[in-house]
């Protein structure tokens, strides 16, 4: 798989790393954020703009399993937010 590509953990289908929404936990504050640019390091999931993969990624825990942190609701409105722009 190249470089470029992602899984994402809605749907578990691959799709370039550009169109997805980058959840990343970061390494120096371990704070869960949505992150648009490759700047911050830490644990990344992808999500594919999707309102559906949305739901599950958030109905079945997916993000907290694999970030090992409970996310917020911000979060998942800024989520929403921008998959309606």
């Amino acid at each position: 798989m190249c470089a470029n590509y992602r899984k994402c953990i809605g749907c578990g289908k691959i799709f370039e790393r550009g169109t997805m929404f980058r959840i990343l936990k970061r390494y120096n504050d371990g704070r869960i954020i949505l992150a648009p640019s490759n700047k911050d390091f830490g644990k990344s999931v992808y999500i594919c703009k999707n309102n559906e993969c949305l739901k599950n990624a958030f109905k079945k825990g997916k993000i907290n399993h694999f970030t090992k942190l409970k996310t917020t609701d911000e979060l998942k409105l800024e989520m929403e937010k921008q998959l309606k722009n």
